[in-house]
């Protein structure tokens, strides 16, 4: 037979919560760049493959740690992309793992202020170029 979900009150409650640690990892992920404060959470562990046969076990944590490595590897790469608001890999690859962990909205409302971060920083320093470049145009100019 099927499962089928009933809508009660407590779904709201859960719905309310995941959007409760969602912000919570935003809060979090913004402390550990600076950026806000935040409350730490407990991680609660379980096991998961408890009664599984053997084998099944281990194809499980073949495809785990498979899909574990990947996500690293792609959250490296966001990492090594946002070096230039002046946080290395090391530093920001902890907070993006922990956030995108706690759901993708989260992980999205950090990714769009980083992004907005990037941008500034980027306009900035180009600014910057700009007014040095013509600051010694002008002094060839005032030379001749």
């Amino acid at each position: 037979g099927s499962v089928e979900k009933k809508t009660s009150a407590g779904d709201g409650t859960k719905q309310e919560g995941a959007g409760k640690q969602e912000e919570d990892a935003v809060a979090k992920a913004l402390q550990a760049l600076g950026l806000g404060t935040v409350t730490q959470q407990a991680e609660v562990h379980e096991d998961i493959y408890k009664g599984l046969h053997p084998a099944l076990k281990a194809e499980f944590e073949a495809l785990r740690k498979f899909r574990e490595d990947t996500e690293e590897k792609e959250l490296r790469e966001v990492a090594k992309s946002y070096e230039i608001i002046g946080k290395k890999e090391e530093e920001l690859y902890p907070v993006l793992k922990s956030v995108k962990a706690a759901g993708t909205e989260a992980y999205g409302q950090l990714i769009t202020v980083l992004a907005w971060k990037k941008y500034l920083t980027a306009l900035m320093r180009q600014w910057l170029i700009l007014r040095k470049r013509c600051s010694r145009e002008g002094l060839k100019e005032s030379a001749n």
